[in-house]
């Protein structure tokens, strides 16, 4: 069949598309798919009549081929991202709106997309920072969504929106709300270095010196040995902790690596100057 004839088997296709005659012009576009896999407007109205059906959640297989066969159409995207979260594909959504945004694409719909997906990230986020039993109760459902949720990881880091949340507390000075949520998160990341300072930091502001000394210590563990900045973070927990002796060792073994390091000299000064 020629070129040709597909475009009038298209036409006709929308016709009765446009009619409501949904399963006619369905048997005709995917004719036409069987005969030009990649065609764009095939692959389109297919994927429109699956939002429209039981197999809404299918639809984004549609609206990827004709993304591909016309990637400067910008209704392709926006029909693509909006298929995907259909399926509940956030973070693949998230990652095409990524690359839609560098490419200028304005939609409002996909702008809702957006916040419809931070929502529900944050609802499964709350969801498991809410519950002080760490193998916090849940349905099925909702356990294996947060564990996929968590087990996600972007550019090498845990999921972004729990980052941008933790700085957010952090920020505010929430610290009761800053120790209960890095403390349950590290029941799923129990080797994360961000986690255990955000702790530390934390329970240093709520008074819990030997929490705080014992998180900074963790923190030094994960961390490669010439971070200066968790080393003068000891020293303060042993200052509050009354343990002098242990905080000037930990900032002389600093100024013998970093002679320079103006910080550590002041602090280890000041103790000098009080005792």
């Amino acid at each position: 069949m020629s070129h040709l004839e597909n475009i009038d088997l298209i036409e006709k296709a929308k016709k009765l598309f446009l009619d409501d005659k949904i399963d006619q012009s369905k048997k005709i576009f995917q004719k036409v798919v069987n005969l030009e896999p990649s065609n764009q407007e095939a692959n389109k109205f297919l994927g429109l009549i699956c939002l429209r059906s039981e197999q809404k959640k299918d639809a984004w297989q549609f609206m990827k081929v004709a993304l591909d066969a016309d990637m400067e159409n910008s209704e392709s995207w926006i029909l693509f991202i909006h298929s995907l979260y259909i399926a509940e594909k956030y973070d693949d959504a998230k990652k095409i709106i990524l690359i839609a945004e560098k490419n200028k694409l304005k939609s409002e719909l996909v702008n809702k997309i957006k916040n419809q997906i931070a929502k529900h990230e944050y609802k499964i986020l709350s969801n498991i920072i809410s519950k002080k039993d760490t193998g916090f109760k849940c349905d099925d459902k909702e356990s294996k969504d947060a564990k996929k949720f968590f087990s996600k990881k972007i550019g090498g880091k845990e999921n972004n929106f729990i980052i941008s949340n933790l700085h957010d507390l952090r920020n505010f000075r929430n610290y009761d709300e800053l120790y209960r949520q890095s403390k349950e998160l590290l029941n799923y990341f129990p080797d994360n270095a961000f986690f255990y300072e955000l702790k530390g930091l934390s329970e240093m502001h709520l008074e819990k010196y030997e929490d705080c000394l014992k998180s900074y210590l963790k923190v030094e563990e994960l961390l490669p040995p010439d971070n200066k900045v968790i080393k003068i973070n000891i020293a303060s927990a042993y200052l509050k902790l009354n343990k002098k002796k242990d905080a000037k060792k930990v900032l002389k073994d600093l100024l013998l690596q970093n002679p320079d390091f103006k910080l550590a000299e002041d602090l280890l000064n000041s103790i000098d100057n009080n005792n």
